[in-house]
């Protein structure tokens, strides 16, 4: 039974580091936009790859996270 969760381990890890890289290459600060929050504030929204519709606040924080853990 160990071998079996072995190998969903490894698939695991792998497809993780897929969608970590997806992540980095998302890097692209030319395509933002304005939008008009619930609260009536302007905020400017990343607009590219994964994170286009997180804020440019979120979005360099989740491209470094995965940047941390597509390397450790």
């Amino acid at each position: 039974m160990t071998k079996k969760n072995d190998y969903i381990a490894i698939v695991t890890i792998i497809l993780l580091m897929v969608t970590s890289i997806a992540g980095i290459l998302s890097l692209n600060f030319n395509s933002g936009y304005d939008f008009i929050n619930q609260y009536g504030q302007t905020v400017k929204i990343y607009g590219y790859g994964i994170y286009a519709h997180d804020t440019y606040f979120q979005a360099p924080i989740s491209i470094g996270t995965d940047i941390l853990f597509s390397f450790s």
